[in-house]
C-alpha cells in the first residue's frame, strides 16, 4: 500500500488531477500562492484541472502537508 504522500505524487505524475483531488478532505483549504485560498475538494479539482491545461509541465518543488495535532 502506498503512503498517502506517495499517492499524491503518483496521481500528479500520471496527470490524473481528479484522483489527486480525491486525496484531499472535503473541507480542506489549499493555499495557492498565485490564486489564493481554495476551499473544498471539488474547488481544488476544478482549479487543478484548469491549471493543468494551461501548463505543459508542472513540477512540484516542495510538498507540505499539515495534519491536525493529536491530543
Amino acid at each position: 500500500m502506498l503512503f498517502r504522500s506517495h499517492a499524491f505524487v503518483a496521481a500528479g505524475d500520471a496527470g490524473d488531477w481528479s484522483a489527486w483531488a480525491d486525496l484531499h478532505t472535503e473541507d480542506c483549504h489549499w493555499v495557492e500562492h498565485h490564486y489564493g485560498t481554495i476551499v473544498g475538494r471539488d474547488a481544488i479539482r476544478a482549479m487543478q484541472v484548469l491549471l493543468s491545461h494551461r501548463a505543459t509541465t508542472i513540477r512540484a518543488i516542495r510538498w507540505v502537508t499539515r495534519l491536525p495535532r493529536r491530543s
